[in-house]
């Protein structure tokens, strides 16, 4: 109880303390303070910087920080100041990364425009980790006349779209045109991040973005209410694509349009009968967010479609046990029925297979007594064939496992001679 206390304080004092009161807990042992902040820092280490494609320097130190800490209240922490070396590695393995993308772009023989670009962009992700790199800052000045075509080339892509934009009265295909008017001055930035007339472009066009990121969300959310849920379906892909380039990010709000879409979809559905496509729906929306009825209704969905399986599975085999009992084999249908009234729960196909088992039984019966006289004719191989049947359906009839050990005694002197 007073370890989690403990942990529960660590954390409202990292989240909430300034860093010139960041560790005012005299009241708690400064060995055990240091180890929950190491723990909590290889946790964040593992989240923020192992499992980010990119080198990202606030976050590399923010995490650096739980260490440096963590080192302040117990100087003899051998995992915190194992963890503080493996961060300051970690900007020469993501500066080393970046020049292996530079490399495997320069070393390509026919470079198209897209691998000038990479090549142009890995190596400028390697300047902004290491902006005094000798061999980086060599390769962008043998390099400078293709980042000046890359710009120039891009300028005129972004001005000649500008130029259609003028001939359409189509919504869509303005902003699709804003898209890519876009996505060419970003291409710009990452080249360039000093000019000031991109800089300038990209801020008009994110704020276009922002707009009609806002507009879509509205339209779309009106739509969900109308029941056109595909048309919303596919709006999606596109609204999250304006809110990537926004200035203003309406991530909370596409999510809420999300879970909406994918909670009345799955309602709709449901109430319709088509319970499959109906729990997928469920499904993605409970992944959003955790609702009760929702809950509620999946669990329903689940029993009826236990039904569904349980009614699918005694229709297939029900025709596969009258097919077996027309040819005979009562041994085999018995089987088959005793499987399936052990998952069948419905009670009309409960009541159908257990009166075929009466009819197999009442055949064996007749089979018992058919292969009784099989065997007073000494017809012993069609009545051993007969007497199995019947002992694996009916076990204890009459004089069955007698009659079976005597057939079979009399067959094997039949063959010796």
């Amino acid at each position: 109880m007073k370890r989690k206390l403990l942990l529960i304080l660590i954390i409202f004092v990292l989240f909430s303390c300034k860093s010139a009161d960041f560790f005012i807990l005299e009241n708690f042992n400064k060995i055990e303070k240091s180890k929950i902040l190491t723990d909590k820092g290889i946790a964040r280490y593992e989240n923020d910087i192992l499992n980010k494609p990119e080198y990202i320097d606030d976050s590399i130190n923010t995490v650096k920080k739980y260490f440096i800490h963590a080192l302040s209240l117990d100087k003899d922490n051998e995992r915190a100041k194992e963890y503080i070396k493996k961060i300051d590695s970690v900007k020469d393995y993501f500066f080393n990364k970046m020049m292996r993308s530079v490399l495997i772009y320069k070393n390509k023989r026919r470079k198209t425009e897209r691998d000038e670009y990479y090549l142009c962009y890995f190596l400028e992700k390697a300047l902004d980790i290491d902006p005094k790199n000798s061999e980086a800052v060599k390769l962008k000045r043998e390099l400078k006349p293709v980042y000046l075509k890359l710009i120039e080339n891009y300028s005129t892509d972004a001005d000649n779209i500008k130029k259609r934009i003028k001939t359409t009265n189509s919504e869509n295909a303005k902003i699709n045109f804003y898209v890519s008017i876009y996505d060419f001055y970003n291409r710009i930035k990452n080249l360039d991040n000093t000019n000031k007339k991109v800089l300038k472009e990209l801020n008009f066009y994110s704020k276009e973005f922002a707009k009609i990121t806002n507009k879509k969300l509205k339209e779309n959310d009106a739509k969900i209410k109308a029941g056109k849920y595909d048309e919303v379906f596919s709006a999606l892909r596109q609204i999250i694509i304006y809110n990537d380039r926004s200035y203003v990010r309406h991530n909370r709000e596409i999510i809420e349009l999300k879970y909406k879409l994918f909670y009345f979809w799955g309602m709709d559905l449901y109430n319709k009968g088509k319970f499959r496509s109906s729990l997928y729906k469920i499904n993605e929306a409970l992944a959003i967010k955790h609702d009760r009825n929702l809950i509620k209704v999946k669990s329903i969905i689940l029993k009826k479609l236990e039904t569904e399986n349980l009614k699918s599975i005694y229709e297939n085999n029900s025709a596969q046990i009258d097919e077996m009992i027309d040819r005979g084999g009562f041994d085999q249908a018995k089987e088959k029925i005793d499987s399936l009234l052990k998952i069948v729960k419905n009670n009309n196909d409960r009541n159908d297979l257990i009166e075929k088992n009466k009819m197999i039984i009442d055949k064996c019966e007749s089979l018992y007594n058919s292969a009784v006289d099989d065997y007073n004719n000494e017809d012993f191989t069609e009545a051993i064939r007969k007497f199995q049947i019947v002992i694996k359906v009916i076990p204890n009839y009459k004089e069955v496992k007698n009659y079976l050990a005597k057939s079979i005694e009399k067959q094997i002197v039949i063959e010796m001679h």
